[in-house]
């Protein structure tokens, strides 16, 4: 008789947990729905708040790689058939809709949501399927020639920071002396030249186009590391190999730096560096390698006799 009382009672316990359970599961299924409700609900509330960055860091999406931030720098990103225009409002990248009327919200809080965004900003937000840069890059030339763009996901939960990157390529010059020049190098004129300035877009990608190989004219920069000039100058990316490249000229005398192979194969987002020293006959030049990009090697020097 006790045996058959404890099997009822077990029985009885066994069936309360089992109706708890199913209680469980309800509450945890009705919170479920009531979550996916309240997702629904507020996505079309919550607006995108966004960051611009180049290359992983807080600092402008530009030639030089520093915001100004005063809402002048505009930004074009498209999110499917969304197009929104964005201003950079502080030196971090904040970015704000320049328009109230046409903003940007999460559709769906959790998912990843795949955005393409490119600065400066152009007409309509349209993405452009061609760049040029300027020939006379002395003053404000230089920063219209840059072109940034990025194709990443951003999530509510997750990622808002749109990585940039710099599409053109960037040569730096520095000149320095041999020990008795050095006030006549301070004078001299550079340029870049037999670069076609103009580029098609693929896929982010900038590639130079068909067309006529022009002078530019770099802009000059304060001189470090002992160079007694430095200039800077962005180009489509383009291999110089073989072609009169870079020109020095000063007091009468011009010289020309001419690459050979993979000396001056010129890549869209990376800088090459050519640490120039002028002779009273030759001129002798070093190349610094981006480690990314170079391998972080550094190139046989190359001596070239002067052409007047």
């Amino acid at each position: 008789a006790a045996s058959d009382v404890y099997k009822r009672q077990t029985k009885y316990r066994m069936k309360k947990q089992g109706l708890w359970l199913l209680c469980l599961l309800g509450v945890i299924g009705l919170s479920s729905c009531t979550s996916e409700s309240e997702e629904q609900t507020i996505s079309g509330n919550l607006l995108m708040e966004l960051e611009a960055q180049v290359n992983q860091e807080k600092t402008r999406v530009s030639s030089e790689n520093s915001w100004i931030g005063d809402g002048t720098e505009l930004i074009s990103l498209n999110m499917g058939e969304k197009k929104v225009t964005f201003k950079v409002t502080d030196v971090n990248g904040t970015l704000e809709p320049i328009n109230e009327e046409n903003q940007l919200f999460w559709s769906v809080p959790l998912k990843p949501q795949a955005v393409i965004a490119w600065c400066p900003a152009t007409e309509g937000n349209n993405l452009p399927a061609s760049w040029s840069v300027q020939a006379d890059q002395t003053g404000t030339g230089f920063q219209q020639s840059d072109l940034l763009y990025t194709a990443t996901e951003v999530s509510f939960q997750g990622n808002k920071v749109l990585p940039f990157e710099h599409l053109p390529a960037k040569v730096i010059v520095n000149l320095k002396g041999n020990g008795k020049n050095e006030a006549e190098l301070t004078n001299a004129v550079v340029t870049i030249e037999n670069s076609v300035l103009s580029g098609s877009i693929s896929d982010g990608i900038l590639s130079v186009s068909q067309g006529e190989s022009k002078v530019i004219t770099p802009k000059k920069v304060t001189s470090s590391d002992g160079y007694v000039y430095s200039c800077h100058a962005l180009l489509i990316p383009q291999d110089m190999k073989g072609k009169k490249f870079i020109k020095i000229q000063m007091n009468g005398r011009t010289f020309y730096y001419i690459p050979e192979e993979g000396d001056a194969n010129l890549t869209g987002g990376f800088k090459s560096v050519y640490n120039i020293t002028v002779g009273d006959q030759k001129i002798v030049v070093s190349i610094e390698k981006n480690s990314s990009q170079w391998g972080g090697e550094e190139d046989e020097v190359v001596d070239l006799e002067p052409i007047s």
